[in-house]
């Protein structure tokens, strides 16, 4: 029995579903960086002098405290965001791949799989899979943690440093872009993976019944 033909159109499939996750990750990113270095404008012009922000200046007031505590809600957002596109990009790809499958095999075999509606248990069980250890919500919500770490740290570092908005802002882009690719690598590892665990499943599923 010959699937091969089936896989590459599973695949062809696979890469738009991705793109178009992979394209709204993207917009998130945008959005919480136009958020995080409007909000950093507005406090340069406030409290800069000869163009450059301190950290003296920013502890007055618990001003320091107030921005990270900001630019912390604005990654937990993004963050629950993302984290949405992920679960709908991941259940969608796990269920097509195994109806696909299913499909293929009926269609080759000639037989009848008695094929049923797939539980959400099953579903969230693939999605869920501990990968090195961790499940998917444990690997995001460690890069979310680790994204807040790292921001939080930048802006000391320029504070301290006495930088310049442009500096600031072209240091928090560069974590937040190096965020991002991070995201995007997590949403093709994982795509490839629960789509190969949703056909796996499916031939299994075929073995049962032939």
């Amino acid at each position: 029995m010959d699937l091969e033909k089936y896989s590459k159109k599973l695949d062809q499939w696979s890469n738009k579903q991705l793109s178009s996750t992979e394209n709204s990750i993207r917009l998130f990113y945008r959005m919480l960086i136009k958020d995080v270095l409007t909000e950093l404008g507005a406090i340069y012009e406030k409290y800069e002098v000869d163009g450059k922000l301190t950290y003296a200046e920013m502890m007055k007031f618990d001003r320091l405290k107030k921005f990270t505590e900001s630019m912390s809600q604005h990654i937990n957002t993004m963050s629950k965001t993302t984290q949405t596109s992920f679960y709908a990009l991941l259940s969608t790809h796990y269920v097509y791949s195994y109806e696909w499958m299913s499909w293929a095999i009926e269609k080759e075999a000639r037989v009848n799989m008695q094929y049923r509606s797939l539980k959400a248990d099953q579903i969230k069980q693939a999605i869920d899979n501990p990968v090195k250890g961790l499940t998917l919500a444990a690997i995001l919500e460690k890069n979310r943690r680790d994204i807040i770490y790292k921001i939080n740290q930048n802006v000391t570092q320029n504070l301290v440093r006495g930088s310049t908005y442009k500096e600031m802002a072209n240091n928090l882009t560069e974590t937040f872009q190096g965020d991002y690719k991070k995201s995007i690598r997590i949403a093709r590892t994982e795509t490839h993976r629960v789509r190969e665990a949703g056909t796996l499943d499916s031939v299994q599923n075929a073995n049962k019944v032939s």
